[in-house]
């Protein structure tokens, strides 16, 4: 279940002479999962609270965002955000190296900025109208959860720490009819900052565990009524 609530502000016009906007928004969300009750209390798992049937995955969060798009020229926009999430997860204790829990909550920290731009060509393909779009994010997220592997008594500070840089690189045609296609790869790279990458045995390696991730998608769309698409 979630629940949220929020506020947001909003300014459209010109600047220099080309259609802007500029945004700022507040949000509130709880989120709980009531037919979720963790058992890792009893296998010495990160997620175990003080006591036990702990809730370990519901969250209170609390996320400001800032957005804003500018024209480059007709054709050439250009956009920028940026969002900051704080999430309490309201029944998730802290791991400790001596194998217990502490009293302190679980606090995420999460930052996100994403620059773009895009470019609409004054020229059509085959009668359909082309367009371009480049999109870089970088994400930080910092958490104070530990984890203890007990199997290796080893004790991992900053579990949930990462750095993820993303780029996204979209193709997208639009017909008369304004029925559309669009093409998507993107690219992400994180990084882990303490938790310690393991080698096919489960042993710790003396480096930071990196992720690659590679995501292609498609997704087309047709006006059917006034207001009304059929999308896949």
């Amino acid at each position: 279940d979630r629940y949220g609530a929020g506020l947001a502000a909003e300014w459209n016009g010109n600047i220099a002479g080309f259609p802007s906007r500029l945004s700022a928004g507040y949000n509130a969300f709880w989120t709980r999962y009531p037919n979720y009750k963790s058992l890792a209390s009893l296998f010495g798992n990160e997620l175990a609270s003080v006591g036990p049937g702990s809730r370990t995955l519901d969250t209170i969060s609390h996320d400001l965002t800032f957005e804003s798009a500018f024209g480059i020229s007709p054709r050439w926009d250009t956009w920028l955000g940026y969002t900051a999430s704080f999430r309490t997860f309201t029944d998730q204790y802290l791991a400790n190296s001596a194998g217990g829990y502490d009293s302190t909550l679980r606090n995420d920290f999460d930052h996100q900025m994403n620059l773009g731009t895009g470019f609409r060509p004054n020229w059509q393909l085959a009668g359909f109208r082309p367009s371009v779009s480049l999109d870089y994010r970088l994400e930080l997220c910092q958490s104070n959860q530990n984890h203890l592997d007990t199997n290796q008594n080893q004790f991992l500070p900053g579990y949930y720490d990462f750095l993820d840089h993303a780029v996204t690189i979209s193709g997208e045609v639009a017909s008369k009819g304004n029925s559309k296609a669009k093409l998507s790869y993107s690219f992400s790279s994180r990084t882990y900052q303490e938790r310690l990458a393991q080698d096919t045995n489960g042993l710790y390696l003396g480096e930071t565990l990196p992720q690659a991730t590679h995501l292609v998608s498609i997704s087309l769309s047709r006006p059917i009524y006034r207001g009304l698409s059929l999308r896949a």
